[in-house]
């Protein structure tokens, strides 16, 4: 349901990085990687609406393919997390125990590694930094599936 899950955000932003691309001099390191983050901010809304869904249209309506909801509404979702602590350690689990999500997440980071193989001589080099804070991102979230999973775990032995 945030803001930027609609379709107006991105749109905005895609909007905006296309106008960086192809002002005069829109060749420069900037102008590209507005681009590429332009592009990424839309695959990225892709995504996320084959996962949980998004509040494309603002309407407070959820719309995508929304695999995780596995038919359940998000309040029956969040009765269901009620187990876990923290609480989001049960997205987490539904995230990465589903099959299709980590063939996607291998796939995007395969993309975004030849991406930057491609890329690298216009701005690859000046942006590395991406591939670490995207793998520290990553190890956060798995460690807190994790975490998450042992006190669920622990909670529920007999």
């Amino acid at each position: 349901m945030l803001p930027t899950h609609t379709l107006i955000v991105p749109s905005l932003f895609f909007a905006a990085s296309l106008l960086i691309f192809f002002m005069p001099g829109g060749s420069s390191s900037l102008a590209w990687a507005s681009l590429i983050c332009g592009i990424n901010i839309l695959v990225h809304e892709l995504l996320d609406s084959i996962d949980w869904g998004l509040n494309f249209f603002v309407n407070g309506k959820l719309v995508g393919k929304k695999i995780l909801l596995s038919g359940s509404t998000t309040e029956e979702l969040y009765k269901k997390a009620q187990d876990y602590s923290p609480i989001y350690s049960y997205f987490f689990k539904l995230y990465y125990e589903n099959k299709v999500i980590i063939i996607i997440e291998i796939a995007s980071f395969s993309f975004m590694i030849l991406a930057f193989s491609v890329s690298w001589q216009i701005i690859g080099n000046e942006f590395w930094w991406v591939v670490p804070v995207y793998a520290g991102f990553l190890a956060l979230h798995v460690s807190e599936y994790k975490r998450g999973m042992r006190a669920y775990r622990r909670s529920h032995q007999a």
